[in-house]
């Protein structure tokens, strides 16, 4: 019987590919133009180690998605993705955000286990079915990393100005991280809907070849 074949999930595909390019605008701005403007605030050698370790995990990512891999080398590069960032958060700050990073990396690289390695059983199916799960999970972390930079943008503004701010400031404080999160948790959330997907199911469509030429 012929193998089916594997589709490109280029969605994904292009969203690693911006994760990695957008931190390599990171890793510039931290590397030169603070050194050119000489800013007396430099960056942690750690935090510009995890720049390049995310840009070369993105990277490889990319491009194992784009050789429709559905084998253990995909298994791998999404136990990069996600190990990575967890481990160098962890060197330079461990938070308490750090916690539903893992949880969420977790359940991401477990599904992908269970969808390559375990073909045909009920547990695959019972997974595919929950594959929701994840992206809710990334959602619920985008959520309480608001509320932590709410709180973090009052707090400094409580220390620079030593009173508490006025309406419009209030405001200002709740706007203002609720539009950043959901412009950088955008594409995280639709990234994980499309690859869980495409996990679930990532052979091509079989098109019906007796189909009359004649258009009828």
């Amino acid at each position: 019987m012929k193998q089916m074949e594997i589709r490109c999930p280029k969605g994904p595909a292009r969203i690693y590919l911006f994760g990695a390019i957008g931190y390599v605008f990171v890793l510039m701005n931290d590397v030169f133009i603070n050194n050119i403007f000489q800013y007396p605030e430099q960056k942690p050698v750690m935090t510009v180690i995890k720049s390049v370790l995310i840009i070369a995990a993105n990277t490889f990512m990319c491009r194992v998605l784009y050789a429709k891999r559905y084998d253990n080398l995909l298994i791998a590069a999404v136990a990069a993705t996600t190990a990575i960032p967890i481990i160098a958060a962890l060197l330079i700050d461990a938070t308490p955000l750090i916690i539903g990073d893992f949880i969420l990396y977790l359940l991401l690289t477990a599904f992908t286990y269970v969808a390559i390695k375990m073909p045909d059983t009920a547990i695959r199916e019972k997974c595919v079915r929950l594959r929701f799960i994840i992206p809710l999970a990334c959602v619920i972390q985008l959520a309480v990393s608001t509320i932590f930079s709410i709180n973090a943008l009052y707090e400094r503004q409580l220390q620079s100005t030593g009173a508490s701010p006025d309406g419009n400031m209030n405001a200002a404080i709740v706007v203002l991280p609720v539009i950043l999160t959901a412009l950088s948790g955008a594409l995280p959330v639709l990234n994980y809907v499309l690859f869980t997907n495409w996990l679930s199911d990532p052979y091509e469509k079989k098109v019906n070849k007796n189909k009359k030429k004649d258009g009828r």
